[in-house]
């Protein structure tokens, strides 16, 4: 920040003045008291000339500045518009002089005792007080009635005050523009617009304040910045207004050490930030009485510590929620009280935005407490979230990511606790969540990770539902509970891995139903791993499921299930072994459409990869192209007689993921010309991961289980394409041969 306009009047002051007067740097806190020492030495300088005028005798303030006078004590009420530009408003264009130039420095205060006021003449045409082109304005101890600005500075103006009361204007109290600079000390101002003003403060085109002690009232907007401006605050700032609290774009909102800001009433917006950036990460935030949205980001940044924003309610009116972040913004929330309902979601994050949220104390009656969408990412830590959900209490979608740690979650109503789709993450650790219905619920390939201490409770549904190609890791840790359903249900080629530990003593039981009935259901060809020490009473299978133990128990597996309840091996007495698998294998060049290809598989234990190579000749000389499969979770189960009559093995893999690098600039030309997977950036020697991305050919999708087969032959491996659908019929024609 620039220094405070009177370090820069120094400048020109005499050299017997400068050792007199106080400066300031930026983060420096303006005091009264110094400036009032800096005014006392520029009067001994006798660089200010002092007068006292007496409006109510017929003197005026114009009248004592064109005497040269610049240093103005004010008697009774001045009813006149202090105009000081370099140029006429009305023939700017024109660039004719107005003849009234203003001083480089003016002081006007009102004699102590006598309430001086400067009331406006121009029936709120014109602005009451303005001064441009590098003018210095001290307002102390006074009133502004009226004008179209009570006070403006622009064009390298400085303007500051002290003790001010502004009352009856038109578009705003203050305007500071084009490059200028405001200061109001300890004494403060307080703004009343008389419900008829637009705009408290405005500081636009690159200006900047640094403000103490500010009461608006009675206006449509409270503060507004634009165009690259900044405004440091400090003390009490309190805002009543109409319709906006505080209004930003492109601009800052700043705190200094440790301020107390209230907005109180807006219809629209307490907070709303355009492409800007707010830090009050000290004092505190108070949000009352609004009828619109509490805090609303686009792209923009945010840090806000101690913010409360208690009975927020707008049901009834669509959906107005307390806090949203949109288009990229990116929020950090410590120390947060947030209570309210809405016919949607009270807290809204979407468009690519990010949020960390702390000692978070949420609560209310919504359809959502807070929604996560379109490639979003949210941690929740130390915090707390209730409330009566219609829906959810916690929605994730569209490959969004929510992290929540150390945190509880309780939905009162019948709606799920949280609930993931299209793709989404979930991780979750040290984690209390109690639901009336699913506590989870995933859907369409999403994956959630379950860590720690976590406690998850259902006491209808079941507690954890995993639908849709989703999946589930367990820890070893988590406790999981349900009372009048399955804890959880697996279903449509989804699956549940429980972590193992190697040396376990008496297993564990994590899972626990209150009442008769299985403790997971799986059906509709999905897959659970129970790991080692994990103890389970009772799984149930419906139509072609498959179930792995890797040293945990099940005490009762129903017969439609692969798996023994005991020993951890399959019920089938030949079973594939995964060891047979490991190491790499190479197919020879065989025809792949109009182009040819080899395919490398290396297995390490339970991990894989698949490399295609793409040639152009018979001869697989040169690859023109290579597309690399990640696998995980690979899992040999029991044998499979094949259409042929031949015989093999079942297995089962999810895959992680699937890049594509071209090799030549030819190729990576082509790519680019046929925007392959919706990109244009292909670049030769680049690998780019496709995952998700909607490309001209099928491949499988993350995190959903696919099911396969194979047979070896000596030292060649023949497999089945794999398939979300079910086991293959057969396996392919061509072996990959162990290198």
């Amino acid at each position: 920040m620039k220094k405070l306009f009177l370090s820069l009047i120094s400048l020109a002051l005499a050299v017997s003045a400068y050792a007199q007067l106080n400066t300031f740097q930026e983060g420096d806190v303006i005091s009264a008291e110094k400036m009032n020492e800096n005014f006392q030495a520029l009067i001994n300088s006798n660089v200010l000339r002092s007068t006292t005028v007496n409006c109510d005798d017929g003197e005026t303030i114009n009248g004592a500045i064109e005497k040269g006078f610049n240093d103005i004590m004010v008697k009774g009420t001045c009813k006149e518009n202090l105009r000081y530009t370099v140029w006429r408003e009305d023939t700017a264009e024109n660039r004719q002089p107005s003849g009234k130039l203003a001083p480089r420095f003016l002081k006007i205060s009102g004699v102590e005792s006598t309430n001086a006021t400067i009331e406006d003449t121009s029936a709120n045409a014109d602005s009451l007080v303005i001064v441009k082109g590098g003018t210095t304005l001290f307002l102390k101890d006074i009133a502004l009635s009226g004008g179209e600005y009570s006070v403006a500075g622009q064009r390298n103006a400085n303007v500051y005050l002290s003790n001010v009361l502004m009352s009856g204007f038109g578009f705003s109290a203050i305007t500071i523009a084009d490059s200028a600079f405001l200061g109001i000390d300890e004494q403060g101002v307080e703004i009343d617009g008389n419900d008829m003003g637009d705009n408290g403060i405005v500081i636009g085109t690159g200006s900047s304040g640094w403000v103490n002690n500010v009461k608006i009232s009675g206006v449509r907007r409270g503060i507004y910045l634009i165009g690259g401006s900044m405004l440091w605050f400090q003390n009490e700032m309190s805002i009543g207004s109409s319709e906006i609290g505080v209004d930003i774009y492109n601009s800052r909102f700043m705190n200094f050490q440790e301020p107390n800001l209230t907005i109180q009433g807006p219809s629209d917006f307490a907070i709303r930030t355009h492409q800007g950036d707010i830090k009050i990460d000290s004092g505190s935030t108070s949000i009352n009485n609004i009828g619109g949205r509490g805090i609303d980001l686009w792209q923009s940044k945010a840090s806000i510590n101690n913010l409360k924003l208690l009975d927020f309610n707008n049901t009834g009116s669509g959906w107005s929620p307390a806090i949203q972040i949109s288009e990229g913004s990116n929020v950090d929330l410590e120390n947060v009280q947030i209570t309210g309902s809405t016919d949607e979601a009270l807290i809204g994050i979407d468009r690519g935005s990010t949020a960390e949220i702390r000692n978070a104390n949420i609560s209310g009656d919504f359809d959502t407490l807070m929604m996560i969408g379109q490639s979003s990412y949210v941690g929740l830590n130390r915090s707390s979230l209730a409330g009566n959900a219609i829906g959810k209490l916690i929605g994730v979608f569209q490959l969004s990511t929510l992290t929540v740690r150390d945190s509880s979650i309780d939905s009162n109503s019948r709606g799920d606790g949280i609930n993931l789709s299209n793709s989404s993450n979930l991780q979750l650790e040290n984690v209390n969540i109690d639901s009336e219905d699913n506590s989870l619920y995933l859907t369409t390939g999403s994956v959630a990770q379950i860590r720690g201490n976590s406690n998850i409770n259902s006491a209808n549904g079941p507690s954890v539902v995993i639908d849709r190609g989703s999946g589930v890791r367990l820890g070893f840790g988590p406790k999981i509970n349900s009372i009048n359903d399955s804890v959880f249900e697996i279903r449509k080629s989804s699956w549940l891995d429980m972590d193992g530990f190697e040396e376990v003593g008496v297993p564990t039981e994590n899972l626990v139903r209150q009442d008769p009935g299985p403790t997971i259901s799986i059906r509709d060809m999905s897959f659970l791993s129970v790991g080692n020490g994990n103890y389970i009473e009772e799984v149930t299978c419906f139509g072609q499921s498959f179930v792995s133990l890797g040293g945990g128990i099940i005490n009762d597996l129903s017969s439609s299930c692969t798996g023994d309840g005991n020993s951890g091996t399959s019920n089938n007495s030949d079973v594939g072994s995964l060891s047979d698998l490991q190491g790499s294998w190479l197919t020879t060049c065989q025809a792949d459409g109009d182009s040819f290809s080899t395919e490398l598989l290396e297995v390490n234990e339970t991990d894989a990869t698949i490399s295609v190579s793409i040639y152009p000749d018979s001869e697989c000389t040169t690859a023109e192209a290579l597309f690399t499969a990640s696998i995980s979770n690979l899992s040999v189960g029991e044998d499979i007689d094949f259409d042929d009559g031949s015989s093999g093995y079942k297995f089962s893999l999810i895959q992680q993921g699937l890049t594509i690098t071209p090799l030549f600039d030819e190729m990576a030309a082509q790519f680019n010309q046929y925007s392959l997977c919706g990109k244009t950036d292909w670049a030769p020697n680049q690998s780019t991961e496709v995952m998700g991305l909607s490309c001209d050919f099928e491949y499988p999708a993350k995190d959903v289980i696919q099911y396969g087969a194979y047979k070896i032959l000596g030292s060649s491996l023949y497999l089945g394409e794999s398939s979300p659908r079910g086991y293959p019929p057969n396996v392919d024609g061509y072996p990959f041969v162990k290198q």
